[in-house]
């Protein structure tokens, strides 16, 4: 009985294993969960602010309270690329982000929709 053991417990754990780790999608929907994109009304992050949440690609269109008031960004975490678009419908003229932006110069107050994605 003890001699299939070499060969059982290598067999059961690489099985284990490979059903058990996460896929590729997995970790993009798991990842998705965590985005968000930081805006505030006044430079350098100064309040008010609002975060929200998107997913991957998903044209976001900003709450009518936050349309066209929009100085500062800060998109969460590192691999993070948004899209600012002046139209609703991620339509019409556009900044793309990287990063913390303290002042959207020639976009501040212009801001009424973006689209996000992460680089994996």
């Amino acid at each position: 009985m003890y001699r299939y053991f070499p060969v059982i417990l290598p067999l059961l754990a690489y099985v284990f294993n490979v059903a058990g780790a996460p896929t590729t999608e997995d970790q993009k929907k798991s990842n998705s969960d965590t985005h968000s994109l930081l805006l505030c009304a006044n430079p350098r992050l100064t309040s008010p602010c609002t975060m929200i949440l998107w997913d991957d690609l998903e044209c976001m269109e900003l709450p009518l309270e936050w349309d066209n008031i929009v100085t500062s960004v800060a998109p969460r975490g590192n691999g993070q690329h948004c899209i600012l678009y002046r139209d609703y419908g991620c339509n019409g003229p556009s900044l793309e982000i990287t990063r913390y932006t303290p002042e959207l110069s020639n976009f501040e107050n212009q801001v009424s929709s973006f689209r996000c994605f992460a680089d994996f």
